[in-house]
């Protein structure tokens, strides 16, 4: 598959970003899942397994509202995905590791995570637990059984 904009990959996953500059995730129009933008830096081992970071509330929470549009819709799609029993990631290259916010650079337009688990760690921040890396199609035949 040739490479497409963030926004149209979103599209083909069936989760149209409500806005392509500031969300940081989107809602499948049919299955209702939740699709998360995760940074590939941001995957630590919890208990032995790989989590994707969701949340880093120090950081977030002391920005301007306009700055940080995408952390209040991070929090509804958490609850969200935690109601459903999973979500899906999109892995996203930084621009600077250092920016905030950070832009993203480039993602791998050939594969979705499976998260089958959210947890929170002692600080309360989210992660998600990267279980299967799914192909596209694979993906589809989740979504859309």
């Amino acid at each position: 598959m040739a490479k497409l904009t963030i926004k149209k990959f979103f599209l083909l996953l069936d989760a149209p970003l409500r806005n392509p500059s500031w969300s940081w995730g989107a809602i499948t129009t049919h299955s209702q899942d939740v699709v998360f933008r995760v940074w590939l830096d941001e995957i630590e081992m919890i208990n032995g397994k790989p989590y994707c970071r969701l949340t880093l509330h120090k950081k977030w929470e002391v920005m301007d509202p306009l700055a940080s549009r995408g952390y209040e819709e991070r929090k509804w799609h958490i609850e969200r995905a935690i109601k459903k029993g999973r979500a899906f990631f999109v892995y996203c290259h930084a621009d600077n590791l250092d920016a905030v916010p950070r832009k993203i650079a480039g993602y791998d337009h050939n594969a979705v995570g499976y998260c089958p688990n959210i947890t929170q760690d002692a600080a309360q921040d989210f992660w998600g637990e990267q279980g299967q890396v799914l192909t596209i199609n694979e993906y589809h035949r989740m979504v859309h059984p």
